[in-house]
């Protein structure tokens, strides 16, 4: 695919609904997974989706190349899962029910989204469940839409796909001898599935990339990043949501290194080694701007955060920044504003406490800096924290990162999924480099009360925000 340039992303996604995938599929699996249908569904025409990953998109930038809603102060929809049991341990080996995920949403503003119980809902715009598909699975990631097919795979390692009006399987195929935990991306293509997953079972973060056929699920390639089976750090993955830029796929490792391998046979083209002693970091994810830069956040040590950035052509390190606190979500890069400058959006805090404990302040804040410089242009400083997530108590668990990753509009609002409980979008409205929080010209929010892992998914006039026990529909209509 041609490198996405943020002016023409617009085109590029309305292109989509030209796409054919083939038609015939290896098998169709249904006896393992059970969808449940909210009403009887007539099939529109399929229409490119708004948000068809993570970040919104292939070079994951979290960026709409249009208008979604400004006000955040009052949702128009909310929406919870039905009381349903886990399907296993959380990622910390807990046992959660929550929203990790992050919402999708297709041509015709359908949201989908999946649970730590395993399964995947997809709702309507006005906030009503369409239907439910049982993966059977636990902490299953985040899915990707592909025309009008939903893609993802599960925790004993099978891709498999659905038929998004419906919810039907179409097929269901073992890739992997498992998939990694906690908040990891598929990303989805002409042609191409790119999952992460695992040669065997363990916890935390994946070892290898594997790339499936959209029409049956059939392996294309594999790359294994490491053979070591143990380590966080290193050659491994984790919560990693691959690139899907000019005919490469680009990933990182979880002490800050960078890869690109060919998206039609996975054959590495370059990589870059980590940060020596570099600390964990559940960020996860490459960002590629349309100015030919990778950015990478991750921890160069406890406390410390770092922004990489890497030439797309080469690999060669350009830049770093590092930061008073973590980085644990990955970065937007979009227009500061309509007409102004590159900006790279970074958020900055140490990740809350997945129980009850003792209070242990601490801030966190959101800065926008020069895409190209790295010279910071804005920030914005939330209240400061108590080192616990939002909602948790004894018997209700969440685990988040403190922020999901930021996502911006071609109005030049931010979208901040922040677990002190609170959803916020936000601009520097007069341009002072501050953005003040009690300002309404400069930031509205709305109290969900909950932690938060995934970005808002965005449309235009429409924007969802995961929570962990909600999702919140907003439609600039209201």
């Amino acid at each position: 695919m041609a490198r996405l340039d943020l002016r023409m992303m617009c085109c590029f996604w309305l292109s989509l609904q030209n796409v054919a995938l083939a038609s015939g599929w290896a098998r169709r699996d249904r006896g393992s997974m059970k969808t449940k249908q909210a009403h009887k569904v007539e099939r529109p025409p399929a229409l490119a989706p708004f948000w068809p990953m993570k970040g919104g998109n292939a070079n994951r930038t979290g960026y709409l190349p249009q208008v979604a809603v400004t006000d955040f102060s009052r949702p128009s929809w909310s929406w919870a899962e039905p009381n349903r049991l886990s399907k296993g341990e959380a990622s910390d080996g807990s046992v959660t029910k929550v929203f990790h995920s992050t919402p999708m949403i297709d041509g015709h503003y359908n949201v989908y989204i999946q649970s730590t119980t395993g399964w995947l809902y997809s709702i309507d715009k006005a906030g009503t469940l369409r239907w439910e598909f049982d993966t059977n699975a636990h902490d299953p990631g985040n899915v990707a839409l592909l025309g009008d097919k939903v893609f993802g795979i599960t925790s004993d390692g099978s891709a498999y796909s659905l038929d998004a009006a419906t919810g039907k399987q179409l097929w269901k195929h073992k890739v992997a001898d498992s998939a990694p935990r906690d908040t990891f991306s598929a990303a989805a293509t002409n042609g191409f599935v790119i999952l992460p997953s695992r040669e065997a079972k363990g916890t935390g973060g994946n070892l290898q990339i594997v790339a499936v056929h959209p029409s049956d699920g059939r392996i294309l390639w594999r790359y294994n990043q490491s053979t070591e089976q143990t380590k966080f750090l290193g050659d491994k993955g984790y919560n990693q949501m691959p690139a899907i830029v000019d005919n490469s796929v680009l990933f990182n490792s979880v002490d800050g290194g960078a890869y690109r391998v060919g998206l039609k046979d996975g054959k590495e083209i370059w990589h870059t080694a980590g940060v020596p002693g570099a600390s964990f970091s559940t960020a996860g994810g490459v960002v590629v701007g349309p100015n030919e830069r990778i950015y990478v956040g991750l921890n160069a040590r406890p406390e410390e955060g770092m922004l990489r950035v890497f030439s797309f052509a080469t690999g060669e390190v350009l830049a770093s920044k590092t930061f008073e606190h973590e980085i644990n979500a990955a970065p937007a890069v979009a227009p500061l504003r309509p007409g102004g400058p590159l900006a790279v959006f970074v958020a900055v805090g140490l990740n809350g406490g997945c129980s009850p404990r003792a209070p242990a302040a601490f801030k966190s804040r959101i800065v926008a800096l020069d895409a190209d410089t790295l010279a910071q242009l804005w920030e914005f400083v939330l209240p400061v924290g108590d080192g616990v997530t939002a909602g948790v108590t004894s018997t209700e668990n969440c685990c988040p990162d403190v922020f999901g990753n930021p996502t911006v509009d071609a109005g030049g609002t931010v979208y901040i999924n922040w677990s002190g409980g609170w959803a916020y979008a936000v601009r520097d409205a007069n341009g002072d480099g501050t953005v003040d929080i009690d300002d309404s010209a400069e930031v509205t929010a709305f109290h969900h009360g909950g932690g938060t892992n995934g970005n808002t998914g965005l449309a235009p006039g429409m924007a969802v925000v995961p929570s962990c026990w909600k999702i919140l529909g907003y439609k600039s209509s209201d």
